[in-house]
């Protein structure tokens, strides 16, 4: 799971600014020192979504990450900057960080999450449901509504150069038939493995709330639906989700941003209505 790590990290890791009178060799030291420190707030961010970690996270690493960001930059300030206290500061930073990452692995390890990544592997819904509210801070489970839930589409793409951030038309009705047969699957794009285990499929219960002009809708839901206190969404975990849906698209752009197609918009729903139409797939409106 991912989550906001509040204001106070923001002032944790903002970044020191070096004087101009710093060396080559001691701006390079601060520059690893700045890194250190920022990988911290990661590991202060990571620990605080777990229930077991979050407390002594507030408690000790908070304190210790925020003394660390502020003597880092308290000495980049001096006219002259000692390489002793840059080492010393360096052996501190590099302590916390292997304490903090050993206490996050043997979380890994415990018979806890061990339990929850089998339940996850399994979609095991029934199991889910009892054992993230206690392994993972802020989270409820809640009784899955009968009214439907909303599973956003992105009709773009990170733009590379020279091609547009638009998908066509065709794409998405390709796309869309993939996930119809395949299920949806959460994304897990991150480095860490608090990242990628146990990623989680956000939803909403209205197409208000998502950013896309296309909406999966979906009016039984075969899995456990998830409230967190960090955000105003829904989410379930599931590798895969199994499950009838029927497609929505808006009948105007959410976003001034669509003007930037070179498809007009009402072309673009018509073509994507007609090709998903042509592929046997359920459309609704909104």
């Amino acid at each position: 799971m991912r989550e906001n790590s509040g204001s106070t990290l923001v002032e944790a890791i903002a970044p020191a600014t070096p004087s101009t009178r710093v060396d080559g060799v001691q701006a390079e030291s601060l520059i690893a020192l700045e890194a250190a420190i920022a990988e911290l707030g990661l590991l202060y961010a990571a620990a605080r979504q777990f229930r077991e970690l979050h407390e002594a996270a507030e408690r000790d690493l908070l304190p210790q990450l925020n003394r660390l960001s502020r003597r880092l930059r308290a000495a980049t300030r001096r006219d002259q900057l000692a390489q002793p206290e840059l080492d010393e500061a360096s052996r501190e930073i590099i302590g916390v960080a292997l304490q903090w990452r050993g206490a996050l692995e043997n979380l890994r390890r415990s018979a806890a999450y061990q339990e929850a990544l089998h339940a996850f592997a399994a979609n095991d819904q029934e199991a889910l449901r009892r054992i993230l509210p206690m392994l993972l801070r802020g989270i409820t489970a809640i009784d899955t509504p009968s009214a439907p839930v909303y599973f956003e589409f992105s009709a773009s793409r990170r733009r590379r150069s020279g091609t547009t951030p638009f998908l066509t038309p065709a794409t998405c009705a390709e796309q869309i038939s993939d996930l119809r047969n395949r299920g949806i699957e959460p994304e897990s794009s991150g480095k860490e493995w608090w990242e990628r285990d146990l990623p989680p499929l956000e939803c909403s219960g209205t197409m208000d709330l998502l950013e896309s002009v296309i909406a999966l809708r979906v009016d039984h839901l075969p899995a456990t639906l998830f409230t967190s206190e960090a955000g105003t969404g829904l989410m379930l975990f599931s590798p895969r989700l199994q499950a009838s849906f029927a497609v929505v698209v808006a009948a105007t752009p959410n976003d001034e941003w669509w003007e930037a197609n070179a498809l007009p918009y009402p072309q673009f729903r018509a073509e994507l209505l007609e090709r998903l139409h042509s592929a046997g797939v359920t459309t609704a409106e909104r």
